[in-house]
């Protein structure tokens, strides 16, 4: 899994640069925190490009699990990007997190910095 840590704005954060899908489930969200362990941030920026879509099925809790993991950890998590293929369910728990303080979707790494602050 590549990470880059990135300054912008005065916020720090890291951001998943792979190209490929490397969160496929609660084991590999756990992989991500483990990678985050020794970073000075807590911030992170997830692209879309890199969860499976089998992520976001919300009947099988794998998403709300590992979303919980992070934010135990007390990591903010930024989904950045389109989730095409998102149902009623999906989009009304992509709302209530954006009016949380862990959890945002986002369209741009920009949006993701405001949100951090």
């Amino acid at each position: 899994m590549i990470i880059e840590e990135r300054l912008k704005d005065g916020v720090r954060y890291n951001i998943v640069v792979d190209k490929q899908e490397v969160i496929r489930d609660e084991s590999s969200a756990l992989d991500l925190i483990g990678a985050l362990y020794y970073s000075e941030s807590k911030n992170v920026i997830i692209p879309t490009i890199v969860i499976v879509d089998e992520f976001w099925d919300l009947k099988n809790t794998v998403a709300g699990n590992a979303f919980q993991k992070f934010v135990q950890y007390g990591i903010k998590i930024a989904i950045m990007g389109e989730l095409e293929n998102a149902g009623k369910s999906l989009k009304a728990f992509m709302i209530e997190s954006n009016k949380g303080e862990n959890l945002f979707f986002v369209n741009t790494e920009d949006e993701a910095i405001d949100k951090f602050k």
